[in-house]
């Protein structure tokens, strides 16, 4: 299914500021947690194409994930996990989710197992969800 850049356009400027996971299909992991606003969830895969002459960094990691991804016929999956944040907020809740992720890793999906944002509710004791918007959907 092909979605028009419209209707893309007119999505993110309604999530305002917001933090997304790039997450591997194939295994519904995430490998890269940023924070944005507009379009910028949709930049990382048009940096892939792009051939750049840098040394091995976060950026360079994260494009060879997005290029190995695409080499296996898939696209990267982005997660909305929080929207309608202020500027300030957004990057306490990136840094919290990156602490989180770099504490408790996440398993590869067994296959045929279905994962979504928020489809594991009973993991957590106090599942609530507070007053700013929480993930809503995914992207591929």
């Amino acid at each position: 299914m092909t979605v028009s850049q419209a209707v893309i356009r007119q999505v993110s400027d309604e999530l305002q500021h917001y933090v997304y996971a790039l997450v591997d299909p194939a295994t519904s992991v995430p490998f890269y947690i940023g924070k944005g606003k507009g379009l910028r969830h949709a930049a990382h895969g048009a940096e892939s194409l792009i051939a750049v002459d840098e040394d091995a960094s976060e950026r360079g990691a994260k494009v060879d994930r997005i290029r190995s991804i695409r080499q296996a016929g898939l696209e990267p999956e982005v997660w909305i996990l929080r929207y309608g944040l202020n500027r300030s907020d957004y990057t306490s809740v990136e840094a919290s989710v990156i602490d989180v992720l770099m504490s408790f890793p996440i398993k590869p999906r067994p296959q045929n197992e279905l994962r979504a944002p928020l489809s594991e509710r009973t993991q957590l004791t106090n599942a609530r969800r507070e007053k700013a918007r929480g993930g809503c959907c995914t992207s591929r």
